[in-house]
C-alpha cells in the first residue's frame, strides 16, 4: 500500500473529527506557581534577546524551580555558553556569588562546553571540582536524535532556547513526518485527548477508547507493533509541542513556514489534512 492510500485508509478511523488545539503544559494537571510560569517563557524566548544578566537569571532560577528538568536545564545552559563564549569568563568572574546547586550546573555546563580556562579560575581561585564530568556535552547535543525518547525532544528544544539555531527545528519536524501512518496515529492521539478534557468538563463524559488505533498500528506494522505503538506516542508529543511553541512564538512559526517552503515534503498539516478530506 503507498503512502497516499496509507493515509486514506487510516482517515477512515478518524473521520468526523477534529481536533481542540488547547495549548497547555503536558503536566496541566500540577498548577505552577506565577514565577516558575514567568521563567518557562522567558527561557523559550531567550534567544530573541539573549544576555548574560537573563541567562543568569534564567539559569539559577530554573535549577530551584524546575529541579526535575536537570537534563533539558543542562542542555539550555551549556549550549547558551557555547553560543556566547563571554559568559565563561563571566560566569568565572562571579563565581562566589552563586549558590552550591547553581555552582554546580554552571560548572557542568563549562564542562560540557568545553570552557577549559574559565575552569581554570574556578578550579583555582575556589577549589570547586566535579569529581564526575557529565556525560552531555556540545558535540552529543548537536548529534542528539529524538530516537523515541521525549527526553531527547525536550533537549532538541532547550538547545533551540538557548541558540535559535534551525537545525534543531528541522531535527523534530524531520522526526516527525519519518512516517505519514504513524504521524496520523498521533494526530489522533492529540485530537482525542483534547476532546476528552473538553467533554469531561461539559458533563463528565467517558473518554474514546484508543484501541481502535493500537489495532490499526498493530495491523500496519505486525512484526514490529509494540515498538511502533510507543513511537505513535513519542511522535504526538513531538507534534503537539511543535504546534504548541508555534501558537505560542510567532517567531518560530515564522521559521518553521520557512522551512516548509524550502521542504514542501516536511509540511505535516498537509498530510494531516488531506487524510481527513
Amino acid at each position: 500500500m503507498n503512502g497516499k492510500n496509507i493515509l486514506k485508509a487510516l482517515a477512515i478511523i478518524i473521520a468526523g473529527l477534529s481536533m481542540t488545539v488547547t495549548y497547555a503544559s503536558p503536566s496541566a494537571s500540577k498548577v505552577p506557581t506565577k514565577t516558575s510560569v514567568s521563567i518557562e517563557q522567558e527561557l523559550q524566548t531567550f534567544y530573541q534577546r539573549p544576555t548574560f544578566l537573563k541567562f543568569i537569571y534564567l539559569t539559577t532560577d530554573a535549577v530551584n524551580c524546575y529541579p526535575q528538568s536537570d537534563q533539558s536545564l543542562l542542555t539550555f545552559s551549556t549550549m547558551a555558553i557555547d553560543k556566547h563564549p563571554d559568559y565563561a569568563k563571566k560566569i568565572a568572574e562571579n563565581f562566589d556569588s552563586y549558590s552550591s546547586k547553581e555552582k554546580e550546573l554552571l560548572v557542568k555546563s563549562l564542562i560540557a562546553s568545553n570552557n577549559k580556562s574559565a575552569l581554570d579560575v574556578i578550579n583555582n581561585s575556589y577549589h570547586y571540582k566535579i569529581e564526575v564530568a557529565p556525560q552531555l556535552t556540545v558535540k552529543t547535543i548537536n548529534t542528539l536524535n529524538i530516537n523515541d525518547d521525549p527526553n531527547n525532544l525536550d533537549r532538541l528544544w532547550a538547545a533551540y532556547f538557548a541558540t535559535g539555531d534551525d537545525t534543531y527545528l528541522l531535527k523534530i519536524i524531520r522526526y516527525v513526518n519519518a512516517d505519514d501512518f504513524i504521524l496520523i496515529v498521533s494526530y489522533e492521539i492529540i485530537n482525542r485527548k483534547y476532546l476528552c478534557e473538553f467533554a469531561k468538563q461539559l458533563n463528565d463524559s467517558p473518554c474514546e477508547s484508543n484501541a481502535d488505533l493500537i489495532k490499526a498500528v498493530e495491523k500496519q506494522y505486525p512484526n514490529n507493533s509494540k515498538k511502533m505503538i510507543q513511537k505513535s506516542t513519542a511522535v504526538a508529543y513531538a507534534l503537539w509541542s511543535l504546534d504548541s511553541n508555534r501558537q505560542q512564538d510567532k517567531l518560530i512559526d515564522k521559521k518553521v513556514k520557512q522551512i516548509f517552503d524550502k521542504n514542501p515534503e516536511l509540511d505535516y498539516w498537509k498530510k494531516i489534512n488531506r487524510a481527513l478530506k
